[in-house]
């Protein structure tokens, strides 16, 4: 789970996915990352791990053997990481959008970031 920083509310912690489920992909939160299966057969894809942005990525490394993928797979598991993602995505545009009309000139202006 990300941690914002000193300055956030906490609101964006509660809203991590824990599990996403389409017709052919599981993703399953195991305590800090998702283990990607396909849902009609249960074969492990691949793994998305937190990167130090706040964004979970694809990590391949520890998926089936063989390790090939079709463009069809990769879309699938591209779009289930987009689900993923979303929460913290809409977190960083609300704080974004939130500072669009700042006087960055003003003395109390403050800088800090909520990640």
């Amino acid at each position: 789970m990300y941690n914002c920083g000193e300055s956030c509310s906490g609101e964006c912690l509660g809203r991590q996915v824990t599990k996403v489920e389409s017709t052919n992909i599981v993703c399953e939160l195991i305590k800090y990352k998702y283990r990607v299966t396909w849902g009609h057969d249960g074969n492990h894809l691949c793994w998305f791990i937190p990167g130090v942005d706040g964004y979970y990525h694809i990590d391949f490394s520890p998926s089936r053997e063989g390790g090939t993928f079709s463009s069809y797979e990769i879309r699938e598991i591209a779009d289930a990481l987009d689900v993923i993602n979303k929460p913290w995505d809409d977190h960083i545009n609300e704080y974004f959008k939130s500072r669009e009309n700042i006087n960055l000139e003003d003395d109390e202006f403050d800088d800090t970031l909520p990640f």
